[in-house]
């Protein structure tokens, strides 16, 4: 992971500093401080994914957020979904907060429901972010469109890039959705 001021090993927690031997495409406009704690942060955490005292949606979330800024590939193969019971249950505020980490060159904000076989002038915005978030995930998708996020999520097969006036190209897609 690299931050502002260091960069960080997700594998072993070893602290580095910036060096031309080590390249990155993505860095969190963020410095990194491991005892960092804000006590709003986690009321806010609290009141949106925990319900009747039980954290473990909290847990899950965390989980995938710190798999997302630490792994490079898509290697557990998940994507994880939000839905709320209501309009006004925090959601599109976690994701601001969460976005906010990243740095808008880092992440993509395709909807979920665009991203499919026929829709291939979307997946450019995908290559080389380290995750896609759809604030409005549709709750139901049909199954051509469920058969190419699971391609995109097992990171088996290359994906066929055609960005608008360039030539297509075979790439892995990275970006957690």
């Amino acid at each position: 992971m690299c931050c502002n001021n260091v960069l960080v090993d997700g594998e072993t927690g070893n602290i580095l500093g910036h060096t031309p031997q080590i390249f990155c495409k993505n860095m969190l406009e963020v410095d990194y401080d491991p005892d960092a704690y804000d006590e709003h942060v986690n009321k806010f955490l609290n009141e949106v994914l925990v319900e009747k005292g039980d954290i473990g949606q909290r847990l899950r979330f965390e989980e995938f957020l710190g798999y997302t800024i630490f792994c490079k590939e898509n290697i557990f193969k998940k994507m994880l979904l939000c839905i709320g019971t209501n309009s006004y249950n925090g959601k599109s505020t976690l994701f601001a907060m969460v976005k906010s980490l990243f740095n808008s060159n880092n992440y993509s904000s395709v909807h979920i429901n665009e991203i499919n076989e026929k829709n291939i002038h979307v997946i450019p915005s995908l290559v080389d972010k380290i995750a896609n978030f759809d604030d409005e995930a549709p709750t139901n998708l049909d199954d051509s469109a469920v058969s190419y996020l699971k391609t995109i999520i097992s990171n088996k097969n290359e994906i066929t890039v055609n960005p608008k006036y360039k030539n297509p190209f075979q790439t892995f897609i990275t970006a957690k959705l």
